[in-house]
């Protein structure tokens, strides 16, 4: 995302804070999305928020309405670290800004503001309602009659939310966060804590626990509890080299179990080593294990290895460049049964991003995407692949707070035989291309939107030969994607939350075989 406005410093910092967020979509293998640590992300958050407290009490006096260039420079560098992904480095500059704006502008407004504060406490209470809704449509044709199955379910619900926000002068700040949900399908609740303190000059920690239950109406059978922890631990060695250790474990109870809802436990270990060789260019090199037990269907159990290199060469202030380079290694604990549950693979993943900033207002972008999968033993049901995606695109600012992105999407996903008689598994190979493009909104208020739209020509060269029986997945198809997402705060106290998606997928090589999905959500929230 980047900032795209030309207005007073104060409305700049304002957008910036309100409305920070990556939603101009970067990944398009979404299965091979870079795995960021989601504790740093969610700490990245939480300053974030903090920050926007202390320029809105300190905004009430003579002094706030002086925004510094060099308050102004740390926030918009924070962001656009967030923005790819850099999010411990977001963190050092929102803490940069903190130290800028000073100690008292923490201290608690008084009880006239409105919001019950005990000590250096912030409680948050708030109320919710909305609803859920899909649609599913499929085209059949049977015996020369053409019929139409639909499925939908609207599922209307309320909820509640208490957050307690606790900074104390040691440096550790503490967020506890409960929740409970009733709709016509299910009740659920959680309880999530946050702690963070930097133990010393040179050492941070970070702590999140989550824990949440879910009990379904119809289903009480997929009831469930689920507990998820996170353990950060992060060593600033020298002022451009860091190290990182972060565990995240997770276990997962069904009330009856089975082969598609077992219980599970997973853990996580990952190692990091970054080096800051300029103030915008780093590299780090990642190593990850991953364990996944399952209480059913233990044949399923395996370990991973993750080897990552990541590197952010910063060749002048307008040309940026980010490579990302992934080898995976599956190992199913008990060997190979079959082919589409345990059979032990390589992967190897690539992906390079390319912006060039002509002005404020005007970028040029390059995406692509790789990636090689090699299973250990070949079959038709999984074959071998190569999977790669390509991407330009253009950003403009055509007013203040708002950016659209052009651009044009390449993709080929071809798999590989290895004799003649496995060449019915390139019935899979396809290639598609089509436009995209996404109009993203910041405006001051309290506006965030996002509407994206792609459309893209797949075609299977090789289902023809291989398929005669009217029904395939692999026919020639266009299909369109449009997606909306909406917040507003449009008062001190309600917030609007909409979010929609709209698939449409045509068969234009059999009558058969057209589908629509529809997806429609909103909340509307209270605050106390």
């Amino acid at each position: 995302m980047k900032i795209l406005l030309h207005t007073h410093p104060l409305i700049i910092l304002t957008c910036i804070l309100i409305f920070s967020g990556p939603l101009h979509s970067q990944t398009l293998l979404e299965s091979n999305a870079d795995n960021n640590s989601d504790a740093v992300a969610t700490l990245y958050q939480i300053k974030l928020s903090r920050l926007q407290r202390l320029l809105n009490i300190d905004s009430s006096g003579s002094q706030g309405d002086e925004i510094t260039p060099e308050l102004q420079s740390w926030v918009k560098d924070a962001v656009q670290f967030a923005d790819q992904g850099l999010y411990d480095l977001a963190v050092e500059f929102l803490d940069q800004a903190i130290t800028i704006i000073g100690p008292d502008a923490d201290e608690p407004p008084d009880e006239t503001s409105g919001t019950k504060f005990l000590s250096n406490s912030q409680w948050d209470y708030s109320v919710f309602m909305g609803t859920e809704f899909w649609q599913q449509k499929f085209g059949i044709v049977l015996a020369e009659n053409d019929s139409t199955l639909v499925e939908k379910e609207n599922n209307p619900f309320v909820g509640f939310r208490a957050m307690l926000d606790q900074s104390k002068n040691t440096g550790a700040q503490t967020q506890w966060l409960l929740e409970g949900k009733l709709s016509n399908e299910y009740l659920s609740g959680q309880l999530l804590l946050d702690y963070y303190k930097r133990m010393s000059g040179k050492c941070r920690v970070f702590i999140r626990n989550s824990i949440e239950g879910t009990s379904y109406k119809y289903q009480p059978d997929f009831r469930y509890w689920d507990d998820r922890l996170d353990t950060d631990l992060y060593f600033d060695l020298w002022s451009d080299f860091m190290l990182g250790f972060e565990n995240e474990m997770q276990y997962r109870r069904y009330a009856a179990q089975s082969l598609f809802f077992s219980n599970y436990f997973q853990n996580q270990a990952r190692f990091s080593s970054t080096h800051i060789l300029k103030k915008y260019t780093r590299t780090e090199f990642t190593l990850e294990h991953r364990l996944l037990s399952y209480g059913y269907e233990e044949l399923r159990n395996y370990n991973e290895f993750i080897y990552g290199l990541k590197m952010w060469p910063d060749f002048t202030g307008k040309f940026s460049l980010t490579g990302r380079l992934r080898k995976r290694t599956r190992d199913y604990v008990y060997g190979y049964v079959d082919s589409l549950y345990t059979n032990n693979f390589n992967e190897f993943y690539g992906s390079f991003d390319v912006d060039y900033q002509f002005t404020h207002s005007m970028e040029l972008k390059l995406e692509f995407e790789f990636e090689k999968r090699n299973y250990e033993l070949f079959s038709t049901a999984m074959p071998n692949y190569t999977d790669y995606n390509i991407e330009p695109s253009f950003g403009l600012g055509i007013g203040s707070g708002i950016t659209l992105y052009t651009g044009y999407r390449f993709r080929s996903k071809r798999h590989n035989i290895q004799s003649t008689e496995d060449i019915s598994a390139s019935i899979e190979d396809y290639y598609s291309q089509g436009p995209v493009f996404t109009l993203d909104m910041y405006l001051v208020g309290g506006l965030l939107a996002s509407l994206s739209n792609s459309f893209q020509q797949r075609r299977y060269p090789n289902y023809s030969s291989y398929d005669d029986s009217g029904l395939s997945l692999y026919s020639n198809r266009d299909i369109n994607s449009l997606f909306f997402y909406l917040t507003w705060s449009f008062s001190r106290d309600w917030d609007l939350i909409v979010m929609s998606m709209l698939d449409y997928d045509r068969d234009i090589s059999l009558e058969s075989g057209d589908a629509n999905s529809n997806l429609f959500n909103f909340e509307l929230s209270y605050k106390f």
